[in-house]
């Protein structure tokens, strides 16, 4: 009996325990289900005819690129990175208990959008909730206008921005001037 796996099947089940790994939950086959029940509807809603949130990159070549060479094709989402390294740390020996934590105060209705902002965001599904009230109060609001610069490529990255709304233009420096290669919609 020849078995061919299809596509993307390894990758979606190696995506799927390594969420049940972090979870750990307590019946398997509801998690399951709502494991993918969720990820059906996130698809649906990244192939849907609405108009789209988030970032869109240009799709086009511009006159001045036409080289004739062809793009290069896109990389396989579920590619994984090969190693990563970093110095040991050991959070019993850190001395962050001494420091005391920054604390911007907030609405409820301010803490509740945030709250929803960051809910699918990597860098903070892995918080306990302890953890994630800390992060969010250390949180403040910036109002921008339009036209003002958020973030300029190559400086430093002091803060993180949660978007609540708006449109922002995403640019690169390429050859010494801006190009406009995409933006944000929220």
């Amino acid at each position: 009996m020849d078995v061919q796996i299809p596509p993307g099947l390894t990758e979606l089940m190696q995506d799927f325990t390594v969420a049940a790994l972090r979870e750990r939950p307590n019946d398997i086959v509801d998690f399951a289900a709502d494991y993918f029940v969720k990820l059906r509807e996130s698809k649906k809603q990244y192939d849907g005819g609405a108009k789209p949130k988030g970032v869109q990159f240009s799709g086009g070549q511009d006159s001045d690129e036409s080289s004739g060479e062809e793009p290069e094709p896109p990389k396989n989402r579920y590619a994984r990175r090969q190693s990563v390294c970093a110095e040991a740390y050991n959070p019993d020996e850190s001395d962050d208990e001494d420091e005391k934590l920054v604390v911007h105060p907030k609405s409820d209705v301010q803490r509740k959008r945030l709250n929803e902002a960051v809910g699918n965001i990597l860098l903070f599904k892995n918080l306990d909730n302890e953890q994630l009230n800390n992060v969010l109060d250390a949180m403040f609001e910036r109002k921008t206008t339009a036209d003002e610069h958020i973030i300029d490529q190559g400086d430093d990255g002091d803060n993180f921005y949660v978007i609540d709304r708006g449109i922002f233009d995403i640019y690169v420096k390429i050859d010494g001037s801006d190009k406009k290669v995409g933006a944000y919609n929220n």
